[in-house]
């Protein structure tokens, strides 16, 4: 791998030929929280051949967002070389990996993280066979953040949906699959879990209010989605220059879902929520509430 802090020549022109007959992959990043309709999202994405997709639910082998971790450790916390012992690394393979724990020799460890993620990308995107032009993956925030600083070309979709939507398919998928995720620890009770998801889904909605979404950003409501589906797979395919079919969401996948249709799975809030949690979610996330659309 290209990852040293200076290419010889040998390295530039394996570099230079490797990218001369591959087109590098353009990530579509699907930037959302759980439950809010990445399954379905992500099933249109991979509709079209062009794509580069694991097609399997619940579609979460994340290669870029390992590639990201493996580079951002690079430029991870200088002060583990204080915890390291000289002996480490001579184990094969290490038993301890992190942060790069020597900085002598290293002027810039950012600009070595960004490089080595470029080449892994490179050398990914070297290997696709079939044609494809697109890459897919549901991330967390910081990949989303991260990748377009040093990846060219990536695409951002930040698809919403109401959080007290968010919260009964939570509640109700936890309960299906008989236990705690989504933030929920062993030692939560119920009102732990839910003071702690709505902080957490603030956090994540509210920088959305005063960002300029748009160039290689898109933001879709899941509601919308659902609603107008042809509008959204029109305005997506156009945004990404991609043929994808809607006829691939006709079919549900029934250990994922949790309301009766689809249809139901919209403004369940306003037939399921009691007037109690009504006015917490007006109490707490009212301007994140109003801000992206929802009454």
């Amino acid at each position: 791998m290209v990852c040293s802090l200076g290419l010889t020549g040998h390295d530039l022109a394996w570099k230079d030929w490797l990218m001369r007959d591959t087109v590098r992959l353009k990530p579509v990043l699907v930037d959302a929280m759980g439950r809010s309709g990445t399954t379905v999202m992500m099933r249109l994405l991979a509709s079209s051949p062009a794509v580069l997709a694991e097609r399997e639910y619940p579609y979460e082998s994340r290669y870029l967002t390992y590639f990201a971790s493996l580079s951002r450790m690079l430029d991870g916390d200088s002060g583990l070389a204080e915890k390291w012992q000289r002996g480490t690394m001579m184990k094969e393979p290490p038993g301890q990996i992190g942060g790069l724990p020597w900085r002598q020799l290293v002027p810039d460890s950012k600009a070595l993280a960004g490089n080595c993620l470029q080449d892994l990308w490179d050398r990914f995107s070297a290997g696709v066979t079939g044609g494809e032009t697109h890459y897919i993956e549901k991330v967390s925030r910081w990949v989303s953040e991260y990748i377009p600083t040093i990846i060219p070309g990536a695409r951002i979709i930040h698809l919403i949906r109401d959080p007290r939507d968010v919260w009964l398919s939570v509640t109700a998928f936890n309960a299906k699959r008989g236990y705690g995720a989504f933030g929920r620890e062993d030692d939560d009770s119920d009102e732990d879990f839910l003071s702690g998801f709505i902080e957490r889904v603030g956090k994540r909605m509210a920088p959305l209010l005063d960002r300029e979404i748009g160039g290689q950003e898109m933001l879709i409501r899941y509601e919308d989605f659902i609603s107008d589906t042809d509008s959204v797979v029109s305005r997506l395919s156009e945004w990404l220059d991609l043929e994808l079919d809607a006829t691939v969401l006709t079919e549900r996948i029934q250990a994922h879902v949790t309301a009766p249709s689809v249809g139901k799975s919209i403004y369940r809030w306003k037939r399921e929520l009691s007037r109690g949690m009504c006015k917490r979610f007006k109490r707490d996330m009212g301007d994140v509430l109003q801000g992206l659309g929802y009454s």
